[in-house]
């Protein structure tokens, strides 16, 4: 999804050298959304679960900076 996303041109056009061959620009168009999940391309970014991970990550790190 972040390729491409970043890459979306690429993509668009069907460049012959974007990174994700099997992926067409008749694809980019499908997608949904609800409430907490974006899902695209097959896959799905559930932003409680990474906003979750995000603070998880941030924690441990601070943490660690703390102890040294």
């Amino acid at each position: 999804m972040r390729d491409v996303g970043e890459h979306f041109d690429d993509y668009a056009l069907d460049h012959h050298e974007r990174h994700r061959q099997e992926i067409d620009r008749t694809q980019l168009e499908v997608g949904r959304f609800n409430s907490e999940s974006f899902v695209w391309l097959g896959h799905e970014l559930n932003a409680a679960v990474a906003k979750r991970a995000g603070e998880e990550l941030f924690s441990a790190v601070r943490n660690l900076y703390r102890t040294s």
